[in-house]
């Protein structure tokens, strides 16, 4: 169901789709707290890379999830200014973060967890992608809310 949006709601109804999953649609602004701080003590980034953008595609093709349209592949090899960390947590936790910049979003932002915890690794790379891009609001969408990566939004501020 699209909370607060009624007449969407209705509209999508009327065309024939039916409620599946609840999705989130979260923001971040660039002052949010990390919550609780105490999250923190179990992440540690050990690695950062930059991925090439041919290197991001290739991954997001591989993902394992089926992915929400605005952020799957099809969609992102029509954005050239796609941009991505690999990410190396101290206790072998890895994953990536995709996103588009513009000087005042951060949006399409999509986290692949590889290997460990998925909260702590979800955790592990918004935190260098804020580190990176320190001013920029930011806005996560669809991501289904039972997702374990969810929680790691959550403590990183968005909301």
């Amino acid at each position: 169901m699209i909370e607060n949006n009624v007449p969407a709601h209705q509209l999508f109804l009327k065309y024939g789709f039916c409620e599946t999953r609840a999705l989130v649609v979260a923001r971040r602004p660039p002052t949010a707290e990390i919550r609780p701080p105490e999250i923190m003590k179990g992440v540690t980034v050990s690695q950062v890379s930059t991925l090439h953008r041919a290197e991001t595609l290739r991954r997001m093709a591989r993902r394992a999830e089926r992915p929400n349209w605005l952020v799957q592949t099809e969609t992102m090899r029509n954005i050239p200014s796609l941009s991505a960390f690999l990410v190396e947590l101290s206790d072998g936790g890895r994953g990536w973060v995709s996103y588009v910049a513009s000087m005042f979003q951060l949006t399409r932002i999509c986290v692949c967890v590889l290997a460990g915890d998925p909260v702590k690794v979800t955790v592990g790379a918004l935190l260098t992608l804020h580190r990176y891009n320190p001013v920029q609001d930011a806005i996560m969408e669809n991501l289904p809310a039972a997702d374990p990566r969810w929680e790691g939004f959550q403590a990183m501020g968005y909301f």
